[in-house]
């Protein structure tokens, strides 16, 4: 993320097979907050998560500048994960998001948010049972750019937009239940190797954030779609 002269966070490096780290948050011509890191298993057989995998960028701080304002440094960007294995299972976490701007006291005045970073999985199969969660959640901005519109804002005049999700780029629709609840997906944006489209019978978001990449991608609901507490599509 940058300072609150900064412009929009996004993910970067390669979406289907990530290994660049996240940048750091910036202060004026310095890099402050920073970055999650870069995280490769290779597993011959099963890779299973149990524990928690953080690539997640640090949050940003308050630099004391050449005036009293001084400068509010943006969050770094969440990092990467990429995995390749035979079989994929466990209920831990994988977490690449994006460190929040740098604060002023108590004030609403910060620095951008870090964007989220990017996720990959490589399986030959996958658990019926798998319970893991995925987040790439984008670092928070000033609560007044909360919605991602260009705004002007009250502090120097300046410009700024919200930080974009980050990515999970997965072989194939595998991991995808027609119950999606206990954030098993939040802030991910969604891209599959081969599939273009999902047919469940029902659908069934709470507290889960999820989108589609591709453009052209077709989600088709037969029966109930209901997004609950929280869910998001």
């Amino acid at each position: 993320g940058q300072n609150f002269e900064g412009a929009r966070a996004l993910p970067f490096g390669n979406r289907q097979a990530p290994l660049t780290p996240g940048s750091g948050g910036k202060a004026g011509n310095e890099s402050l907050g920073s970055g999650g890191g870069a995280v490769r298993i290779e597993a011959t057989n099963k890779a299973t998560i149990h524990g928690s995998i953080l690539a997640d960028g640090h949050v940003g701080s308050f630099t004391m500048g050449h005036t009293s304002a001084g400068w509010n440094d943006g969050g770094g960007a969440g990092g990467a994960v990429y995995i390749t294995c035979g079989h994929f299972a466990g209920d831990g976490l994988i977490s690449v998001n994006g460190g929040r701007g740098g604060r002023w006291g108590t004030q609403d005045i910060r620095g951008g948010g870090g964007g989220g970073g990017r996720i990959a999985l490589e399986y030959l199969s996958v658990a019926e049972t798998s319970g893991v969660r995925f987040s790439a959640t984008a670092g928070a901005s000033p609560s007044d750019f909360a919605s991602g519109v260009l705004k002007k804002g009250e502090h120097r005049d300046a410009w700024m937009h919200s930080a974009g999700q980050g990515t999970l780029h997965l072989p194939d629709a595998g991991l995808l239940r027609e119950s999606l609840n206990e954030a098993r997906f939040t802030d991910v944006e969604l891209s599959m190797e081969s599939a273009t489209s999902w047919s469940p019978a029902s659908l069934q978001l709470t507290n889960c954030r999820l989108t589609f990449a591709e453009e052209g991608f077709e989600l088709a609901v037969t029966d109930d779609l209901r997004l609950e507490g929280g869910g998001e599509l």
